[in-house]
């Protein structure tokens, strides 16, 4: 089966290698071709296949047989052993489904590939998923030396969202299970996001349920400050009553 619009979708994206040859022949005479037509050059082989490590972060070990650093004229391209070429296949088909399918309709001639979901990553999940995992089972200075070590080597990317609202939602799901964790997480976000509305009015919030007048009044002014508002105000008043 040859996945004819996907290629097409893989090789515009990836124009700008065209140009470049093929290294050592590697790209010559694949075999194995079950979702790419046959007569495909070597530079449009290359071209498809770096586009799939542009979108996924991953190197040819990463799908083919073969180890890092080794000659990729000794990796066995055609073999199908490594369960992540045969899962990039059905990928390939579920883009050409969505395109051909769901999307084929829509005005603007609107289309999806690797880069969509991936971002440059090998499992797309979202920055709040990634870091709601490592919460839940390893615990809150775990969650926060990660989002440390993503923000270090991913900042100024699209693999993951280092925006303020990022790190809001991810308090606002620990806010009754675990709200010491949500204050830590507001916290967080507030060293990046010092006049972060949201936060600071969470905090208040957070600070009021749990009797800690002076912080709750602290964060509700700073949040009033920020943007007036009137739960703001209705929060400030709740709390000079008690």
């Amino acid at each position: 089966m040859i996945v004819r619009s996907a290629l097409t979708l893989l090789l515009a994206c990836s124009a700008s290698s065209f140009t470049i040859a093929a290294i050592g022949g590697v790209f010559d005479d694949p075999e194995n071709l079950t979702h790419l037509p046959e007569s495909i050059s070597p530079g449009q082989l290359r071209a498809v296949m770096k586009s799939f490590s542009k979108a996924t972060g991953l190197r040819c070990s990463g799908c083919h047989v073969g180890e890092e650093g080794q000659s990729l004229t000794e990796y066995d391209f055609p073999s199908d052993e490594n369960r992540y070429k045969r899962i990039t296949r059905e990928m390939m088909e579920m883009v050409t489904a969505v395109n051909d399918d769901h999307l084929s309709s829509l005005k603007g001639n609107k289309r999806i590939n690797c880069m969509t979901c991936h971002r440059g990553i090998a499992e797309p999940h979202t920055t709040v998923q990634v870091l709601n995992k490592i919460l839940n089972k390893k615990g809150i200075e775990a969650m926060i030396t990660r989002h440390a070590e993503l923000r270090e080597q991913y900042y100024g990317t699209h693999s993951y969202d280092f925006s303020e609202a990022m790190l809001v939602t991810l308090a606002e799901r620990q806010t009754e299970r675990q709200p010491d964790h949500a204050i830590r997480i507001l916290t967080l976000n507030l060293q990046h996001y010092p006049d972060s509305f949201q936060s600071h009015f969470m905090l208040g919030s957070l600070y009021q349920q749990q009797g800690q007048t002076d912080l709750a009044r602290q964060s509700l002014l700073r949040a009033d400050a920020i943007q007036p508002h009137p739960q703001v105000k209705q929060a400030l008043k709740a709390l000079e009553s008690e």
